[in-house]
């Protein structure tokens, strides 16, 4: 590329900018959280996803914010005395999880070259930077208020997305094909990934605002949503949620009037389903949905066959390199996609460590909870997560989760309020009246 004075001031813009938005972040560190979701939520709804190409690679709008966090964690985390930093186990398991992808990115790199690595790096680089700035945040009631209005305009337009898509095409299940514009697609709105997303923010909503009539019609709505949008997978993992939301707040004695909103939510629920079998088309959809074992049957070939990729024991302890040959033989040919299943991803890119760093942020945040407030609602997010991560990979945005049950686990528990007793009023001595002799 030719040196121009053109490209020197576009260079010079695009450091000043990118320098910009890292002060930015490091002192209003929430600007960055919406700004990530933002360009994770324009990526998951636009149709043309192209970004700008570097060195064979298309820089999209989330790389470029990804690594803008990832540049303004380093000082909030090495300014640790101005801030509550992560349960020491969880900032461990997050920095190993960044450090094995480092690793895995450059043995890619020197196998394969920078293009095929960035291209398999980008989901997994976003996945960890992210959740290691959102561990910087202040473990305090309002970052929790923030990301639970944060994830439910989120999920809102995520919803609003899945019913213009039923406006014009109808409710639709797996295995089902509609034409839009002239092609072939999938039935089904959006993926599963974007029904966890819309599973959580109702639970956070129920958690939060469980009180409120306004926000137990919202949840109950998106929970209504993700059972229509037919994906199995949000389905476990929605009601793995609910039900652990539902069982830790019983057994805490939380407020009847909560909980018994919350036992008639998931009645509405089942009523719902009832009233919707009357109808055939959604009925057979649903159905459809509900028994087909032709996917199920295609992933546990697809987990059998993800073993023998690792050949080696560096293979086992580092993964395959970013961009290596991960092709396996399933039922049908051969494959190169997913392996629908988080945990195996990890091992095949990440290796043993990867994992092992996986399950010690998972199994830090559900031991801590039980000593930090709102303990409850990580154990509910986490379960969730465990859940949904068996038959799908998790997506770059819930690093934002990632990194606030990280934050909370290390929250310390709020001091008791200590009652002192009121001091004793003083007796006045009242002299005695003069009894006349």
């Amino acid at each position: 590329m030719e040196l121009t004075p053109s490209a020197l001031l576009l260079a010079s813009t695009v450091l000043l900018a990118f320098g910009f938005l890292v002060w930015g972040c490091c002192r209003r560190p929430l600007w960055g959280i919406v700004l990530f979701a933002g360009a994770r939520l324009w990526e998951s709804l636009s149709t043309d996803t192209a970004g700008l190409s570097a060195t064979g690679v298309d820089l999209m709008a989330a790389d470029a914010v990804a690594l803008v966090l990832l540049c303004a964690a380093a000082p909030r985390l090495l300014s640790g005395g101005r801030l509550r930093l992560p349960a020491p186990v969880a900032l461990v398991a997050l920095c190993v999880l960044g450090g094995t992808l480092v690793v895995s990115a450059a043995r890619g790199i020197a196998v394969v070259g920078l293009q095929r690595t960035g291209l398999d790096a980008r989901p997994v680089f976003q996945l960890c930077a992210v959740a290691l700035f959102a561990a910087t945040l202040p473990a305090t009631r309002a970052t929790l208020t923030f990301f639970v209005r944060l994830w439910a305009c989120y999920a809102i337009v995520l919803c609003g997305a899945v019913l213009l898509w039923w406006l014009d095409t109808g409710i639709g299940g797996a295995g089902q094909n509609v034409a839009v514009d002239g092609v072939l697609t999938e039935a089904r709105p959006l993926s599963a990934m974007e029904s966890l997303v819309i599973g959580q923010a109702a639970v956070l909503l129920l958690y939060r605002y469980g009180a409120s009539m306004r926000a137990r019609v919202l949840a109950v709505s998106m929970v209504v949503i993700v059972i229509l949008m037919q994906s199995r997978s949000g389905w476990i993992a929605c009601a793995a949620m609910c039900a652990c939301l539902l069982v830790r707040r019983g057994r805490a004695g939380a407020s009847r009037l909560a909980t018994l909103a919350q036992a008639a939510g998931v009645v509405s629920f089942l009523v719902l389903a009832g009233l919707l079998n009357q109808s055939s088309t959604v009925a057979d959809s649903l159905l459809t949905s509900s028994q087909d074992t032709t996917t199920f049957t295609w992933r546990v070939d697809n987990w059998l066959s993800a073993l023998p990729v690792l050949h080696s024991p560096g293979d086992w302890m580092l993964g395959v390199p970013l961009g290596g040959d991960t092709r396996r033989l399933v039922p049908g040919g051969l494959t190169e996609v997913s392996m629908h299943n988080h945990f195996l991803d990890v091992l095949v890119h990440q290796g043993l460590l990867g994992v092992a760093a996986l399950v010690a942020l998972y199994g830090c945040v559900w031991r801590r909870a039980s000593r930090v407030p709102d303990g409850t609602l990580l154990r509910a997010l986490v379960l969730g997560l465990v859940t949904f991560s068996i038959t799908y990979p998790l997506r770059p945005e819930q690093a934002l989760l990632l990194g606030l049950l990280a934050v909370f686990a290390g929250r310390r528990p709020d001091p008791p309020v200590v009652s002192l007793p009121l001091p004793a009023r003083p007796i006045l001595e009242t002299p005695c009246p003069a009894v006349p002799r």
